[in-house]
């Protein structure tokens, strides 16, 4: 992620000048102890972080999970992990109406990717968590979803 100070630092450089602009803020970003906006960047710029990553990811469930209607929130969290950690599992808003979850299983996980369809309130709660995790904005949602989050996150305001 680069915030708007980046973003302007790196457009007030010379067209020219740009990509070294742009490398250096990736170099920043890939060291080794990665760059805490942007978790997992040392493990997924390191080859053997991910082999790593890649084999635990491969152990997990994934299901292909679709709202009804176009209700889910994209916010600037891109995965939501489940209770705060990697090893139990992820959730990533695909888009309006998809999510990928990704959970922990004992035993073998299944070689294929499951198909879902996500409750409403699996939906709320997605909604809730992706708003409550985003730093910055909420990228995209219908009307109608941005508002049940806002009611149930602030209540009922009749100004909305």
């Amino acid at each position: 992620m680069i915030s708007d100070p980046e973003f302007q630092q790196v457009k007030a450089v010379p067209p020219a000048d740009r990509e070294a602009a742009i490398g250096a803020r990736f170099d920043g970003v890939t060291a080794p102890l990665g760059d805490p906006d942007i978790p997992f960047a040392d493990v997924i710029e390191d080859p053997s972080g991910r082999e790593t990553l890649k084999n635990r990811l491969l152990q997990m469930d994934w299901t292909f999970c679709r709202a009804a209607s176009a209700e889910l929130v994209l916010g600037d969290a891109g995965v939501l992990l489940e209770r705060g950690d990697s090893e139990v599992g992820w959730r990533i808003i695909m888009g309006p109406s998809s999510a990928l979850s990704i959970r922990s299983v004992v035993g073998a996980a299944s070689p294929t990717i499951s198909d879902a369809a996500l409750e409403p309130w699996q939906v709320q709660a997605l909604n809730h968590e992706t708003t409550a995790r985003s730093k910055r904005l909420l990228i995209a949602g219908s009307r109608d979803a941005l508002l049940a989050v806002k009611e149930g996150l602030w209540g009922r305001d009749s100004t909305s």
